[in-house]
């Protein structure tokens, strides 16, 4: 029996021992990420790119317009039985070339819309990489710095949209601490980065929503 108690006692000791050693840390890489000043500027630059590539499909979608009003010009042409017949055959005939240069740009349409989108989430799924190494770059450096041996992630969700970590001891959440080492130098770099974001994004709701719904021509 001693010698039952003494091996749980020493069992004890040593799980206390090893549980002094470990320390855990809290952060949420959402929030650092989102106000993060190099996420901020990466942002910037994407709205520039996603607004040169939606006015490169606004040109072209001038273009379909323009051709769809020479398109019902030249039919209204050849419906029209008050005007010779050869100028309803040569109406007839730039119907066909118009269709024929609508199809055309229609399928251009497509292939610049497809490959721009592709190429504008190749670029963000690149800098969301780059900007999330950066920053754990600077979370291994706290975490060695404070001797913590276990760093949690609580930003995560479950399939049905609920907090991994429902409850966590907040004293030992580091994520103001970490913000504030990303954008050590940088804060009214990012102050002015959120301001100008904002802008941006507000002023293209507002043409979005003052612009008439634009739809390719099938």
């Amino acid at each position: 029996m001693k010698l039952r108690i003494t091996l749980l006692i020493a069992a004890l000791v040593c799980g206390l021992q090893l549980s002094a050693q470990e320390k855990t840390i809290y952060v949420n890489l959402e929030t650092i990420f989102e106000n993060f000043y190099k996420t901020v500027n990466a942002n910037i630059a994407f709205e520039d790119q996603k607004k040169d590539f939606e006015a490169r499909l606004g040109l072209i979608r001038e273009e379909m317009q323009n051709l769809e009003k020479q398109a019902q010009r030249y039919n209204e042409e050849v419906q029209n039985d008050l005007l010779p017949r050869e100028t309803r055959e040569t109406s007839q005939r730039s119907l066909q070339a118009a269709v024929d240069r609508l199809r055309a740009k229609k399928r251009e349409y497509d292939q610049n819309q497809e490959e721009g989108l592709r190429n504008l989430q190749r670029i963000r799924m690149k800098r969301e990489e780059d900007l999330v190494n950066d920053i754990l770059s600077t979370v291994n450096k706290y975490a060695d710095e404070v001797g913590a041996t276990h760093v949690i992630e609580v930003s995560g969700k479950t399939f049905n949209r609920v907090q991994v970590y429902l409850r966590y001891p907040k004293e030992k959440d580091v994520t103001q601490a970490i913000l504030k080492l990303v954008n050590l130098g940088h804060e009214d770099e990012l102050a002015a980065a959120k301001a100008k974001l904002e802008t941006i994004r507000t002023k293209a709701n507002e043409l979005k929503e003052a612009a008439p719904a634009a739809q390719p021509a099938n």
